[in-house]
């Protein structure tokens, strides 16, 4: 009987998964200001800004925590570092000095110029997804954000 009433208890648990996406390094040397909304490469050749774009793809509310790390690993994460997203939302973000208007602002921004940074929510694996967009003075590049389960 204990074995039965184990079994019968393991089978209706509900395990909550944490997935992660990840920015595997962010340059972004934007101030506010430096440039207007109709112009998103730098003007200074020395200088790459940072998008980051993420979209939860439920239709559910996501909570997300996010952490940052400076280029040489050091932990720069702001306090608080959550936000939420409704379902099936999309937004854009910087990862630094984000400006009202043309960055979403309720993404918490580290005060670093270049780094990396994970975001955590409860939800499998694809309930979030992203990419990586850096613009120099000449050109762009983009990445996808890998994504993965909580370790």
């Amino acid at each position: 009987m204990k074995k039965f009433t184990l079994v019968a208890i393991l089978m209706v648990s509900v395990v909550a998964m944490a997935g992660t996406l990840a920015v595997p390094f962010f340059n972004d040397m934007r101030d506010v200001g430096d440039v207007d909304n109709d112009n998103l490469r730098p003007a200074d050749p020395n200088k790459f800004y940072s998008y980051i774009g993420i979209k939860n793809t439920t239709d559910a509310t996501l909570t997300v925590s996010i952490r940052y790390w400076s280029a040489n690993g050091t932990e720069v994460t702001p306090d608080p570092n959550t936000f939420t997203m409704g379902a099936q939302q999309g937004l854009g973000f910087r990862p630094r000095a984000q400006q009202a208007g043309s960055e979403n602002t309720t993404v918490p921004a580290t005060t670093k110029a270049n780094g990396s940074c994970l975001m955590t929510f409860v939800g499998n694996r694809g309930d979030l997804v992203g990419r990586c967009l850096i613009f120099d003075a000449v050109g762009q590049s983009a990445y996808l954000l890998p994504t993965g389960p909580e370790a």
